[in-house]
């Protein structure tokens, strides 16, 4: 447990501002202040940042001063970040945290029945609408590190592998962060509530009142999303809506997509033969390895029957999705329907694209 929140405390690119001898934190990821927040909250106090050191007080070992070796940042590509430290026990360690599909992948073997109930816990917590992310750690020996920052920091310099890195060629950069991000150490997650601004479940039953369709493109795990889409009123309960889910469980091939695409457009459009209109309002829910297949070029049409299927749905919410397939979307509607307005809106600096 203190392992996890000194984890916590110390991988993240949080700044503190010092004011009236209270430390403010200001970080660029709401997440990552709520994370050092949680950690100070049991005693792992994030202090301060000091000529390439981080500054931490715990309550068990008082005030420490941490060399702070390297920073591998957060991407959307890579769902992780983690930073490289020299501990107060003279030992190099990775510290870690990350989606469960970035993390599992990089984790050391022999470690399946830690996994079994920590994604348990985390599906938990999902069901219940919360943002989780996994955490972990490896120590490094001296000299591996060694050879592998002389690595880095010549990839990291190099124009031609930076442009690589920038088109989202292969490049050395990527590859030397995944030679040292693995053979990872699970501790655990952490599940973080979303919580919705006061008015925004009202406002958005207003605006489905009035006729406007509206879609939630977000990299939260598929029950995360689902859950918060019915807390702010976008998706109803099943009871007085259908979710059409399509995952890469469903359909892991363009022919499967295609098939469950068309059989759920037959359904709406027997529906609207049989009353006029569709009998129940209906919601997509489509992760984004689906998305990678129906957005893709292939035999069976799948762009077309998404945005048929789409433009037949009250809302419609992806998950897992990347800053790439949030584009690829909004572009769907405006050029598949040339007639609609659209208006996309983003929080965070990757939406802007």
């Amino acid at each position: 447990m203190q392992m996890f929140f000194r984890i916590l405390s110390l991988c993240h690119d949080v700044i503190p501002e010092h004011s009236d001898g209270k430390i403010k934190l200001s970080a660029s990821n709401p997440d990552d202040e709520c994370l050092v927040a949680a950690a100070a909250y049991f005693g792992f106090i994030f202090q301060d940042r000091s000529e390439g050191n981080i500054i931490l007080d715990s309550k068990e070992d008082g005030e420490q001063k941490i060399e702070l070796l390297e920073t591998i940042k957060f991407t959307s590509k890579r769902k992780a970040m983690s930073v490289a430290i020299k501990d107060t026990d003279g030992k190099i360690r990775l510290l870690i945290k990350g989606a469960d599909t970035a993390i599992v992948k990089r984790l050391k073997s022999g470690q399946d029945t830690l996994l079994k109930s920590t994604i348990e816990h985390m599906e938990q917590y999902s069901q219940e609408g919360l943002r989780c992310l996994l955490i972990g750690y490896r120590d490094i020996t001296e000299d591996e590190y060694k050879r592998w920052a002389n690595k880095y920091a010549e990839a990291s310099t190099d124009l031609d592998q930076l442009d690589a890195l920038k088109k989202g060629l292969p490049n050395k950069i990527e590859d030397l962060e995944a030679e040292l991000e693995k053979e990872i150490i699970l501790v655990g997650s952490s599940a973080i509530e979303d919580k919705l601004q006061d008015g925004v479940p009202e406002c958005i039953a207003q605006l489905a009142a009035a006729g406007v369709n509206l879609w939630v493109l977000t990299g939260d795990k598929e029950e995360t999303a689902i859950n918060i889409a019915v807390a702010c009123n976008l998706v109803l309960p099943e009871k007085y809506m259908d979710h059409i889910i399509i995952n890469e469980k469903t359909a892991s091939t363009a022919e499967d997509m295609a098939s469950i695409l068309e059989n759920e457009i037959q359904k709406c459009d027997k529906e609207k033969l049989d009353t006029g209109n569709p009998s129940r309002p209906k919601a997509l829910i489509i992760d984004g390895p689906s998305l990678i297949i129906c957005l893709g070029k292939n035999e069976y049409d799948s762009k077309g029957l998404l945005l048929k299927l789409s433009t037949s749905c009250q809302a419609v919410v992806g998950c897992r999705v990347s800053p790439d397939q949030k584009r690829e979307m909004v572009d769907l509607i405006k050029t598949g329907i040339p007639t609609v307005r659209t208006l996309a809106i983003g929080d965070g600096a990757n939406d802007l694209l």
